[in-house]
């Protein structure tokens, strides 16, 4: 029943349905007046409740889905016109944006309807498509999307699976068409997501296939040394996340080469910078000595502040989600690692960090991660009650 609903008001449907909720409020409202005017005030309550929870409902999702039907339908209108290279022209250059504000399900919906205009065009042997005055592979475009938009952002959204297969043809074809570069991101996609799922051996097998790349020194030569520096700085990331655990002291090493390059080499790259911040973290943390939690806790909170400046909403959830389960950590740690009057500071740096991830989540509507913050944000509060019990 709730995917039917959900279907009712996200789908296709979509315009008619909210045509039906102007109707429904038009007749309670009347229904509402007319009971009151012939002595029947009960029916008229119940008419005015329901006038009003109608309302309500209109307004939400008119408000929740008003920004993907402005641009989705518009898409889906030019795919059923056979007008692909204009989909092309509208949705591939969105991709990259939605995914650093984190609207995952909106960059899948656009993807999938430039993944059909991409297959159309190569069906009927248009090869390559104008952009901004450049000249575009079609399957390059296609592999980007299923490794980017269906792969990677489907793995956000737990469909592991499908994102899998996704980044699978995704690296198949640009293998094909000569484009090292966006295999190599597939095969990073690959890492993370068979690392996640403690499946070494596929892991492993990831990793050599995308260093296997890395190596090939006509994949080196292709490009400014610059360049192949930061490519290179972008997969070890992905590396140095696997190494956590296992090989600390080596992760830390290899995450903060990468944040140099990422920060101060000649193509500076403020996006993938200020999720260095999560990494370094992440990895301070596995310490239990005091003062490297400490350094988690500072790094987690620059970490926010960089995402806040350059606009990294689903990065800056993340961090968030890190910084205040590691201060839990911190509390529940038999060793004292800040003294009672540090800590009612950190209550409200605490208290500030969570408002502020709140409203991101708010305002890109990811619902799932605003209720784990809720979640782990009541657990603090507990957690630190119990401490000043101990105290």
């Amino acid at each position: 029943m709730k995917k039917r609903i959900k279907k009712i008001i996200f789908g296709n449907k979509a315009q008619n349905f909210y045509q039906h909720l102007a109707e429904w409020i038009v007749c309670a409202a009347i229904g509402a007046i007319g009971s009151l005017l012939f002595g029947r005030p009960l029916i008229g309550i119940i008419c005015f409740s329901v006038f009003g929870l109608i309302a309500i409902i209109y307004l939400y999702v008119i408000n929740r889905a008003e920004d993907e039907w402005n641009i989705v339908k518009i898409m889906q209108i030019e795919l059923k016109a056979n007008n692909n290279i204009q989909v092309i022209r509208m949705g591939y250059p969105l991709s990259r944006p939605l995914h650093l504000s984190g609207r995952r399900s909106l960059r899948m919906k656009i993807g999938n309807i430039v993944k059909q205009s991409c297959e159309n065009l190569i069906s009927t042997n248009v090869h390559t498509v104008e952009i901004d005055g450049k000249n575009i592979s079609v399957k390059r475009i296609l592999s980007g999307i299923l490794i980017d938009d269906l792969g990677w952002s489907a793995y956000e959204m737990q469909k592991t699976d499908f994102a899998k297969d996704n980044i699978q043809n995704g690296i198949k074809l640009a293998l094909e068409d000569d484009e090292n570069k966006l295999a190599l991101k597939g095969y990073r996609h690959l890492v993370g997501i068979y690392d996640d799922e403690q499946d070494t051996t596929k892991r492993e097998n990831a990793i050599k296939e995308g260093y296997k790349i890395i190596q090939q020194n006509s994949f080196k030569t292709s490009m400014s040394s610059n360049e192949y520096e930061h490519i290179v700085a972008e997969y070890d990331y992905a590396i140095a996340k696997t190494l956590i655990e296992e090989e600390t002291e080596k992760a830390l090493v290899m995450a903060k080469r990468v944040q140099n390059v990422f920060s101060t080499g000649s193509i500076r790259d403020n996006d993938r910078y200020a999720k260095t911040f999560d990494l370094i973290g992440d990895i301070y943390a596995t310490y239990n000595s005091p003062s490297k939690m400490k350094l988690a806790k500072d790094t987690y909170i620059e970490g926010i502040k960089k995402c806040q400046e350059y606009g990294r909403s689903e990065r800056l959830l993340r961090i968030s989600i890190d910084y205040i389960s590691l201060l839990i950590k911190m509390l529940e740690v038999n060793k004292k690692v800040y003294d009672i009057e540090s800590w009612n500071a950190i209550d409200d740096e605490e208290l500030e960090k969570y408002n502020i991830s709140i409203q991101c989540a708010t305002n890109i509507e990811d619902h799932a991660i605003k209720t784990e913050l809720r979640r782990i944000h009541k657990k603090y509060l507990k957690t630190r009650k119990q401490y000043n019990k101990r105290k």
